[in-house]
């Protein structure tokens, strides 16, 4: 019931004596907060998927997932429970990032904007994450951070005006949660519908209320001038008068922003970063205002730190003083400089009598080491680096114990040390102006080309069984630990756990696991797996061919399975296959999850395939291509309580002459088949189309067992179709 809010919670940063990879303790509220407040925080939020409480702001979701959670019941949930801490917490506070207090209705304001962020949508009724994963993927073609995106081939890139990267950038612009505040003050959506002319679209600012103990005030003493506000005054005639930035003014006497709440006459004014200023025009900009003062941008918002980035709150700063050259005080050169020693010595200094061995260099100033001294003190005193210090002193040993006291070593050298000799790194070079150049010149050089860059990425191959829609997977070699004496059973618990999922669900997710319970169970190197896929909706319609099957399946099972059978209590899978009218080969074949012995994912209630319509009846393993228009297998009605569902029976039609396969092959190929190749060790999908004088969009579409990327169901020795006839 808690889980929600206490991830939510620990995602926030809020501080608490939990360790933050365990997600289940309820103490991560400050204990300071009512019974009230603390019972509205842990309210459940039920009308929302599971998925929700993990949402970030910075991670792109499929849009798979996206239809399921971006629902308006969940978004009216929100908001409830954001009014019922609202009303239950009041002023009550917990700490947020970087241990600033903020009022407790943070935690679910937070989350609305993560969903916000992850739901927003277009005009057009696009998700946007999708759209700015696709950019980001065309930006930055390296590994894939997405587990939906594996490459960019036959993808459109989104065009750099896109509505939905505008419009991502809209809303984090105005959200005071995550890094909105930096992107407003840098501009970043202004300039983006600047040069995109998006007009009719600014930005909404929300803010959220922040209460921190307030410090007591320590009396200033002002480093400038004072200066008593006379009746006639207001915050920008002073600051004219007295050549100082209206924000300068405001900033160092803590006033309001914008002359708000301007102090009385009599109010004395401390007067410190005095400058050279100019009154901001109407309609002003940052260029024009250089350019006026003989001056560059990055000095004048230097100078005038108020200024965004983009410049875009200028206009705001109209009738003010800013400064055109540096504010404070001046730097003034001293008027006779006769008696100050160079900062780099020009001649040697005489060398000491009691000068250490070996330090015979030219040498700018000699130190006489006292009790206490090491090298890195002398270098750091000296402003000499430590290799430096070791070429002027070569006695000294690389780890500085041969150092004594009162001897004096060399701690500058005379002018440049890289022209001494000897030097690493010095050379002497001879020029022979005479000398002709034998080398190519440039303009001969040829121009340079680019190599496409290939994604680095490629997923994991999914462990047999494992979902293919899962919104986490991780890697079989991630899990190899040694738990002996550890409270964990075995490492499918230690997975399960980590990411926080019902181990018998994770068991379901990943059925060739076997009993998850198991301390046995282990995972498979070289494969991924599914750690975290959030139950929804499957699409029950059937087909006019094919019929529902009659309770939950196991994953594998033949697209063109027309008949169906549910387990009972204490019917074997040989017992069904016999009551179907197939072989247990057939049955297994139909039924890829289930284990040769029947002992793995064969489960009571679960309905699995006794019939499929491409089978030619010879007995053989489902993989097997018909001769001729397939006829559906039928086996005999179970007399045991076998529940049966049976698919329209195809009429046979005439018999045709096709090639025999070469090899085993995948369900789903074209009847009209009448080429084969088969796959050898090196031969990728893209080369066996190239072969056969086909497109990679032909092979996949007359093999659709295979998935896009060919990892999946692409085996070595399997025959692939190549070639099809016309029908």
């Amino acid at each position: 019931m808690q889980t929600f809010v206490v991830n939510l919670i620990l995602s926030l940063g809020i501080a608490s004596t939990a360790s933050a990879s365990v997600l289940l303790y309820p103490d991560v509220l400050p204990t300071t907060l009512t019974a009230e407040c603390t019972d509205a925080l842990m309210d459940d939020i039920t009308a929302c998927d599971r998925l929700v409480r993990d949402l970030r702001p910075d991670v792109f979701y499929p849009p798979k997932s996206l239809s399921r959670i971006c629902t308006t019941n969940c978004s009216s949930a929100l908001d409830k429970w954001r009014s019922s801490v609202q009303s239950e917490c009041s002023n009550q506070t917990v700490t947020v990032d970087l241990n600033v207090e903020a009022a407790a209705v943070y935690i679910p304001g937070a989350m609305k904007f993560y969903f916000q962020s992850a739901c927003l949508k277009d005009d057009e009724g696009r998700f946007c994450g999708p759209v700015a994963a696709l950019a980001a993927a065309f930006s930055d073609p390296g590994i894939s951070p997405f587990n939906y995106i594996s490459n960019t081939t036959d993808q459109v890139k989104p065009d750099d005006c896109d509505k939905c990267l505008a419009e991502r950038l809209r809303l984090r612009e105005g959200s005071p949660y995550g890094d909105g505040p930096i992107a407003a003050s840098v501009s970043l959506y202004e300039s983006m519908t600047s040069s995109c002319s998006i007009t009719g679209k600014p930005v909404a600012t929300t803010t959220i209320d922040y209460f921190t103990a307030a410090p007591s005030p320590t009396a200033k003493v002002c480093e400038g001038s004072n200066y008593t506000i006379k009746a006639s005054d207001d915050c920008y005639s002073i600051s004219k008068s007295q050549g100082v930035g209206t924000n300068w003014l405001l900033a160092d006497n803590d006033l309001g922003a914008f002359c708000a709440n301007f102090p009385a006459a009599g109010t004395s004014l401390c007067i410190t970063n005095k400058c050279t200023t100019v009154t901001v025009p109407i309609n002003a900009t940052c260029e024009a205002v250089a350019s006026a003062a003989n001056i560059t941008e990055t000095q004048l918002k230097a100078w005038n730190p108020s200024i965004s980035y983009g410049c875009v709150n200028l206009a705001k700063m109209n009738g003010s003083e800013i400064c055109v050259d540096a504010p404070g005080r001046k730097f003034v050169a001293p008027t006779d400089t006769s008696g100050l020693p160079p900062l780099t010595p020009t001649t040697a200094a005489p060398k000491p009598t009691d000068a250490a061995e070996g330090s015979d260099k030219p040498c700018g100033r000699w130190y006489s080491v006292q009790q206490g001294d090491y090298c890195n003190l002398l270098a750091i005193k000296f402003g000499i680096t430590l290799p430096d210090f070791f070429f002027l002193n070569p006695a000294l040993n690389t780890n500085c114990t041969n150092l004594f006291a009162l001897e004096s070593y060399c701690v500058a050298a005379v002018g440049d040390i890289n022209t001494y000799t000897g030097r690493p790194g010095f050379s002497t070079i001879t020029l022979d102006p005479t000398a002709s150049f034998t080398g190519i010149h440039y303009t001969d050089r040829p121009d340079a080309t680019e190599s496409p860059y290939t994604r680095l990425y490629t997923p994991l191959p999914e462990a047999t069984g494992t979902r293919d829609d899962c919104v986490h997977y991780f890697a079989g070699d991630d899990y190899q630990y040694n738990l002996t004496g550890s409270s964990f059973g075995s490492n499918c618990v230690l997975a399960a756990q980590t990411y926080n999922v019902d181990l018998e669900e994770f068991g379901v997710w990943n059925p060739g696991l076997g009993n998850v319970s198991d301390p046995a169970c282990k995972f498979e190197k070289g494969v991924r797996y599914c750690g975290s896929w959030y139950l929804e909706q499957e699409n029950s319609t059937p087909t006019d061919d094919t019929p529902t099957p009659p309770g939950p399946t196991m994953s594998g099972s033949p697209a063109d399975c027309d008949e169906w059978a549910i387990v009972i209590d204490g019917l074997t899978c040989e017992d069904m296959a016999s009551e179907a009218g197939i072989s247990l080969k057939q049955f297994l074949a139909w039924n890829p999850a289930v284990s040769s012995d029947c002992q793995t994912n064969y489960w009571v209630d679960e309905a699995y395939c006794v019939g499929i319509s491409s089978d030619d009846g010879d007995g053989g393993d489902g993989n097997s291509t018909s001769t001729g228009s397939p006829t559906s297998t039928k086996g005999p009605t179970s007399t045991k309580g076998l529940t049966s569902t049976k698919g329209p029976t195809s009429t046979k039609g005439p018999t045709t002459t096709k090639p025999t396969p070469p090899g085993p092959t995948m369900s789903g190929s074209p009847d009209n088949c009448n080429k084969w190749l088969v796959v050898t060790d090196g031969l990728s999908c893209t080369d066996m189309a190239d072969k056969a004088g086909i497109t990679k969009k032909q092979f996949l579409a007359w093999n659709p067992a295979v998935s896009s990327d060919c990892l999946t169901n692409y085996w070595l020795g399997e025959a692939y179709c190549v070639g099809v006839s016309a029908k």
